[in-house]
């Protein structure tokens, strides 16, 4: 008995481990430097099929870590604007609202809310910081006839809304296809769903909400990742003009 115990904590750590690492390759593969794209945003409510579109701009540099957004359409958002910066110990994010004149600051308690009407809340658009979890590797399972690794990744720190995320990861392609996100009660939130180039450039992303099953698909339209993009641009005065 003792024997076997010592067997299952050395079996468990090792589980935890290769988690990690695969997370860790995933998380240092190869990324454009700088990311100037176009994007149209969906956001489908299931009850009256109704259906609401956005398209925006966004910059972003050292791995999305900075960000800018723009938006174009539709007339009501024409002109808003966001600036996102992870910082070391939190993500500072602003928004620019030409209607009235002012930048306002995104605080934590807002974190939560929709991002635009959308699916999305502002919490998503944040970089997921790797140390903050510890990983589980569950099972794999196969995803579009693509075998894939399934991982839990669980909260350390009280940083972060969500509970725990679950990821099918690509095993060929070390990129995920689908995750759902729980919240603090352990209860399933949101899906999303992960579509690729033949170049595994990401194509569009599907959130669904578990719990109404409204959706939001964003789709992009235009992307550039040869164009160099200066870090003094990720300023607050660079929100008031759309480039």
């Amino acid at each position: 008995m003792k024997y076997l115990l010592i067997f299952n904590i050395i079996f468990c750590i090792s589980l935890h481990e290769e988690a990690y690492d695969i997370i860790k390759k995933m998380n240092n593969k190869d990324k454009p430097l700088y990311i100037k794209s176009t994007l149209k945003m969906e956001t489908t409510k299931t009850s009256n099929n109704k259906k609401r579109t956005a398209i925006f701009k966004s910059w972003t540099i050292h791995n999305g870590e900075k960000q800018l957004i723009w938006f174009i359409e539709p007339n009501e958002y024409k002109g808003m604007a966001f600036l996102k910066q992870e910082k070391e110990n939190f993500t500072d994010m602003r928004m620019w609202h030409p209607r009235y004149k002012k930048i306002r600051k995104i605080t934590s308690s807002k974190k939560t809310d929709s991002f635009m009407n959308s699916e999305l809340s502002f919490e998503d658009l944040y970089v997921r910081q790797i140390d903050d979890y510890t990983y589980s590797l569950l099972d794999s399972e196969i995803i579009n006839k693509e075998a894939c690794y399934v991982i839990e990744s669980l909260l350390k720190i009280d940083t972060t809304n969500y509970l725990k995320h679950k990821t099918w990861i690509s095993i060929k392609n070390l990129i995920p296809l689908k995750e759902t996100s729980y919240n603090l009660e352990g209860k399933a939130l949101k899906q999303k769903i992960f579509k690729y180039n033949q170049n595994h450039s990401l194509k569009s992303l599907k959130v669904v909400n578990l719990k109404n099953n409204n959706y939001t698909d964003l789709f992009i339209v235009e992307l550039d990742t040869t164009s160099t993009i200066e870090e003094s641009y990720f300023k607050e005065k660079s929100l008031r003009r759309i480039p």
